[in-house]
């Protein structure tokens, strides 16, 4: 059962979802770029009372849509260590989607005493950009489709749950997913619109190029906090050329000095929000966080 709560933060409050029991051992969960908490529901459902899952709704989205900035890797690690603070957990396994993965990792960069374990998924190391493309370029198409769905308001839920529909990475609309889509609309003065704050989308991707906190994250040596990447065999939707490519995935691997493992069958979004993909996930805490 999972339960919503009200945590302050710096100059605003949060909210953030939980799901298990206090007594299970604990795992902070951060949702990518224009995301919500609610990506994780399939995991939580799949984890049962294993874990107490953490799952913040980041400034700018969700029902922290209005919460306001700063953005940011580090503004955001600041907000998962008083998050934890008030909840009175001491240390957490930290598993990051997309973008939340280069937040988690900056995390345990500025708060390694919290962190017993990081699960990078589908992100968190650098992106490699496509042969004569540079790596704003594929920032700037992830962000496209994102920021003109954010653009629009939304005559129906039911209108949006269509468009959903026909968004390439799924094959179905499952129970799952359903509860994520509809928890995605606010009403504003009686209009349906996309949670999720444009300034913040936007202040977040800038933060993924040339970040001081993140490439000081990247550099740093692992230490004694375990770490693992997981990639999703496909890209942004089904059968698409991956993000990470096998060879380049394991190359990053390498240069980052911590375990590689490809969740077969996945794409981006479905390695957290699909079945099989939240399964790898779920092994993986269960790896870095034993």
């Amino acid at each position: 059962m999972k339960a919503l709560h009200a945590i302050p933060v710096a100059g605003a409050s949060l909210t953030v979802g939980m799901w298990g029991t206090a007594e299970a051992p604990a795992a902070l969960a951060i949702h990518g770029i224009s995301a919500t908490h609610m990506c994780w529901n399939t995991l939580a459902r799949l984890a049962g009372k294993d874990l107490q899952i953490i799952a913040p709704d980041l400034r700018g989205r969700g029902r922290s849509t209005d919460a306001g900035g700063p953005y940011g890797m580090a503004a955001h690690a600041r907000d998962f260590a008083a998050i934890l603070d008030e909840l009175g957990v001491a240390r957490a396994t930290v598993v990051g989607h997309s973008m939340g993965a280069f937040a988690a990792l900056v995390f345990a960069h500025l708060y390694p005493e919290r962190v017993a374990g990081v699960v990078l998924v589908a992100g968190g190391l650098p992106i490699p950009p496509p042969p004569g493309a540079r790596i704003e370029d594929v920032t700037e198409a992830i962000l496209a489709p994102i920021e003109a769905r954010l653009a629009a308001p939304v005559a129906t839920r039911e209108a949006y749950l269509e468009a959903w529909k026909a968004h390439p990475a799924f094959t179905e609309i499952t129970g799952d997913l359903r509860e994520y889509i509809d928890y995605d609309l606010i009403e504003r003065e009686g209009v349906l619109w996309p949670s999720g704050s444009l300034e913040a989308i936007r202040a977040d991707g800038r933060t993924l190029i040339g970040d001081a906190d993140l490439s000081a994250a990247l550099a740093a040596a692992p230490g004694s906090v375990p770490r693992e990447f997981l990639r999703a065999e496909f890209g942004m939707a089904v059968g698409a050329p991956p993000l990470y490519p096998p060879d380049e995935a394991a190359s990053l691997a390498q240069r980052f000095a911590l375990p590689a493992r490809t969740v077969e069958g996945v794409n981006h979004y479905t390695i957290v929000m699909g079945e099989e993909g939240a399964r790898g996930v779920l092994a993986a805490l269960g790896r870095v966080g034993s």
